[in-house]
């Protein structure tokens, strides 16, 4: 036998299974396979087209209905809502130490915490768990330059890592910080979106403010390894409480290195 050297140069990142079916069904939506209104095959009935697991098939309908390509209605089934996906604005961070770094400059106060069952009117990807049993906190974030919340708070944390302690009080660090270290699972990606809303008065009681007033919702979904959903984390700031800095830079393709 043969040892040969590979080249890191020519490998390629390989992409996820999910990515790949939701692709697929995308593709198959676009071309009309499947029209606006009608029903996706169920998850069993798509775990044996392609021959996945039922999480995969749930990660890829959450990709889909992310994308507004589809929605999930009980006793019904998942209906195609766009033959084409809803255009969306992403902005990404320069690592996970940036949201590692907000946990710490910061701390929550504990007002709730529970075990809750993922009803189907979960937002997406949380939305892929309908029926299982998570762990559901809500709390208000401040910092030390203001006594005035800098954000409402809630927080999903899946079934293996509910058992996660420390949650109580004033809590210091980002949960998901306390999940990696209590549990040695690291995350590996987070997946972030923010859209502008108008707060519900229950949301308005805990900031202070009038119901229907404006926020920013940043909701982060963070996944292991694996590409597992760890963890939800939704985030509701009231208005002039909440800056979202980027910098890009440039740099020279010739040097090895990428445009950011």
């Amino acid at each position: 036998m043969f040892n040969r050297a590979v080249n890191p140069d020519t490998l390629k990142p390989v992409t996820p299974r999910y990515l790949q079916v939701a692709r697929s069904l995308m593709a198959e939506i676009a071309a009309g396979r499947y029209p606006v209104g009608s029903r996706l095959p169920n998850e069993l009935e798509l775990c044996e087209q392609f021959g996945a697991s039922r999480f995969t098939v749930r990660a890829a309908i959450g990709k889909l209905a992310g994308a507004g390509l589809v929605s999930r209605k009980p006793k019904i089934g998942t209906i195609v809502e766009a033959r084409e996906a809803r255009p969306q604005r992403q902005l990404n961070v320069a690592g996970l130490e940036d949201i590692q770094q907000f946990g710490r400059r910061t701390s929550m106060r504990v007002l709730t915490r529970r075990l809750e069952v993922v009803a189907p009117s979960a937002p997406p990807p949380l939305d892929t768990h309908v029926g299982e049993t998570w762990l559901y906190v809500e709390g208000l974030r401040t910092s030390e330059q203001s006594r005035e919340p800098i954000c409402f708070n809630e927080v999903w944390v899946c079934p293996d890592y509910r058992g996660v302690s420390g949650i109580e009080g004033i809590v210091q660090q980002s949960i998901f910080t306390m999940v990696e270290r209590q549990f040695g699972v690291t995350m590996a990606a987070i997946e972030q979106d923010m859209r502008a809303s108008a707060i519900d008065a229950r949301v308005a009681n805990a900031l202070g403010l009038k119901r229907g007033s404006p926020a920013l919702i940043a909701r982060r979904a963070y996944y292991d390894d694996n590409r597992r959903l760890v963890e939800l984390a939704v985030s509701i700031h009231p208005p002039d409480s909440f800056v979202y800095s980027l910098k890009l830079e440039r740099h020279d393709g010739s040097r090895g290195a990428r445009e950011l």
